[in-house]
């Protein structure tokens, strides 16, 4: 119904309407553009630019009223607001993952700190879970991704809610590894999608579908 949508957060600070009507998916999309222009459905509308800063690498939005939202803050009243994040590694036997958590005395709450505000405010965050969380050996025939079971932890320190598993990484450790993966996940209570697992919620009378290929 046309009272219903979907806010999207968007990496380069786009917010987008989703609406269905007559069976047809809608969507509306503002961008910072010096010029209005419209295309196939696609509304852009020019946006007054936000002052912006940048911490942990990330750049973000000033904070102050409404300003974590930017250009979506005057569409969120009637739908519900989705932060969409890539790839989260939660440890590896490659890189500097483990020194790295060592050297913030393995605080479940560093990997997301510098957009944990953000992440927070969203009606549902989601992450493709690029790796396992297991006690499984990992295949020696390829570059694996093995984490820590605990380390679902820092998901949750980070507010994400949901992860995809429909990735080339999701069985580095095998099946019984990515069982485990799956296992741990649900233990903290995070969804899980892909893989033939679909993860179905209603958020403020919305249903949410998400299903990883």
């Amino acid at each position: 119904p046309d009272s219903q949508g979907v806010v999207v957060r968007a990496g380069n600070g786009a917010a987008a309407i989703g609406r269905q009507r007559h069976g047809i998916d809608l969507v509306r999309v503002a961008f910072q553009d010096p010029q209005r222009r419209t295309t196939g459905g696609l509304e852009y509308r020019p946006q007054r630019p936000q002052p912006r800063t940048r911490r942990a690498g990330v750049e973000i939005l000033q904070e102050g009223r409404d300003s974590r939202f930017g250009l979506m803050s005057e569409q969120a009243t009637d739908g519900i607001l989705i932060s969409a994040i890539g790839d989260c590694t939660l440890g590896s036997e490659h890189g500097t993952f483990a020194r790295v958590i060592a050297e913030h005395t393995g605080d479940p709450a560093y990997p997301f700190s510098g957009v944990a505000e953000v992440l927070a405010a969203a009606d549902l965050t989601i992450a493709n879970l690029e790796g396992t969380l297991t006690d499984e050996p990992r295949r020696r025939d390829k570059v694996t991704f093995r984490g820590n079971p605990g380390n679902a932890a820092m998901l949750v320190a980070g507010s994400v809610e949901l992860v995809d598993v429909a990735n080339n990484h999701s069985h580095d450790c095998g099946g019984r590894g990515f069982e485990e993966t799956v296992a741990t996940l649900r233990k903290e209570e995070i969804g899980v999608f892909g893989r033939e697992i679909v993860d179905r919620r209603v958020l403020r009378g919305i249903e949410v579908i998400n299903l990883g290929i």
